[in-house]
């Protein structure tokens, strides 16, 4: 019974739940060819531990305010669309353990 009421829930979640009402848009981010060390240094990234670096109009990597000088790939593996049902992403966060803050500022 209650295996069924929570198959019934998370039934509801992903039909009202999506990935983008928890998503903060426009996404912050930063260009391929900038410093990163100094990017971390500026006062509207403290709150960030990572930014998707973008080449052009595409995100191709992470990087973290830990390791600023080595550049994480992003690949399909942890990319989750903004019409994807919540437990989409939930999934995609607990298979692939990324900081995901940096779709949120906190």
């Amino acid at each position: 019974m209650l295996n069924e009421f929570r198959m019934d829930t998370l039934s509801g979640l992903d039909e009202g739940l999506r990935v983008r009402h928890i998503a903060s848009f426009p996404l912050i981010k930063c260009q391929a060819d900038e410093d990163m060390e100094e990017l971390f240094r500026r006062p509207e990234y403290k709150d960030f531990d990572q930014l998707p670096i973008t080449e052009g109009s595409r995100v191709i990597g992470i990087a973290e305010r830990s390791n600023p000088k080595v550049r994480r790939p992003l690949d399909d593996s942890v990319l989750v669309a903004a019409d994807n049902p919540l437990s989409h992403f939930i999934h995609t966060v607990h298979d692939n353990p990324i900081d995901w803050s940096w779709t949120v500022r906190r």
